[in-house]
């Protein structure tokens, strides 16, 4: 259950700076404490997915016990990667990571509340995740139920899929045929024994079009819903520098290990 969870927080964490909370998500689920950071040097391996989406995830704000969500506008031809987030409290700014995984680039693309454009330039990095034993595990302490009911969400026919485990009750609307970026993003961003966080569609195949997520101890729940969803070659501008001031940095900032 845990590589379904990290798979579908991947997302969600990968345009902000690495916080105490994410570094303690990543010991969690890797059980491996924290990684090292190396520079990328390994062989270009294009994305499978190929297209862009928008998800909105929505989780309680345990201060004000209001819901509160974040979207994801995420999308990727074989050579890059751009994955930008909007919350309301960066309403008035924007931040985007976008990747060049043939030239080995990360950017981290900035506007202001003046409308200042900047792009943080970087050699691209990985995550090298120490081997634990909790990993191999993870498949076998899920049992997963593949029921018969379907909808149609985005123009494709979904199954509802139930996974359980100790960590909680994962249900999500499941649309077989369509190649996920958690395995693109897995590979772009970690090296080592990554088998921690890989997506394991050995269970659970297709993309997550929805999704919910209740935590079995504070039974707090996470939910996920794909909108916008467009398969094929983004347009040439989504990973442009057009209007941007770049500067280049000899290493990654902290926050953008990889992505």
């Amino acid at each position: 259950m845990r590589t379904l969870i990290l798979s579908t927080l991947l997302i969600s964490t990968i345009t902000v700076a690495q916080t105490d909370a994410e570094k303690a998500l990543i010991e969690q689920y890797t059980g491996a404490g924290m990684p090292v950071v190396e520079k990328d040097d390994s062989p270009f391996v294009p994305n499978t997915f190929i297209g862009d989406f928008i998800m909105d995830i929505t989780t309680m704000d345990k201060k004000t016990e209001k819901p509160q969500t974040m979207s994801i506008h995420y999308a990727s031809n074989a050579e890059m990667t751009s994955i930008r987030m909007d919350a309301a409290e960066m309403k008035g700014q924007e931040m985007t990571m976008m990747t060049d995984l043939k030239n080995k680039w990360q950017y981290m693309m900035m506007t202001d509340n003046n409308g200042k454009k900047t792009a943080m330039k970087t050699p691209k990095m990985k995550i090298n995740i120490k081997e634990t034993p909790d990993a191999e595990k993870d498949g076998s302490e899920t049992d997963v139920t593949v029921t018969n009911e379907t909808k149609t969400i985005n123009g494709h026919v979904c199954s509802k899929v139930i996974a359980k485990s100790k960590e909680g009750t994962w249900t999500g609307w499941m649309a077989k045929g369509v190649a996920v970026p958690f395995t693109d993003l897995t590979n772009n961003i970690a090296s080592g024994n990554v088998s921690a966080l890989k997506y394991d569609d050995r269970q659970i195949t297709g993309f997550p079009m929805e999704f919910e997520m209740v935590d079995a101890e504070t039974n707090e729940k996470t939910q996920g819903v794909t909108r916008e969803f467009n398969l094929g070659e983004p347009p040439a501008s989504t990973f442009s520098l057009d209007g941007y001031q770049v500067v280049e940095l000899p290493m990654a900032l902290p926050g953008m290990m990889g992505r």
